[in-house]
């Protein structure tokens, strides 16, 4: 379980070191349809890229809640 806290506090930087320890490509995308088993099995890290900047509550306000929120 410490290992899974450890990552999920800095998931780009843990990101970083699995690439660097381990030589493979690290894959972002955005949509959760991506294949992720396919990248995995490609011997890549599959990277969920997500942005948590200090604009939500605006957007969250402006546009409707039901739309994508990496659209937003």
């Amino acid at each position: 379980m410490e290992t899974i806290d450890l990552w999920m506090k800095n998931v780009p930087a843990s990101a970083r070191e699995w690439k660097a320890n381990t030589g493979r490509p690290v894959i972002g995308y955005f949509c959760s349809y991506a294949p992720v088993e396919l990248i995995t099995a490609a011997g890549a890290l599959p990277f969920r890229m997500m942005s948590y900047g200090s604009h939500a509550g605006l957007v969250d306000e402006l546009l409707p809640d039901y739309l994508c929120r990496f659209v937003k």
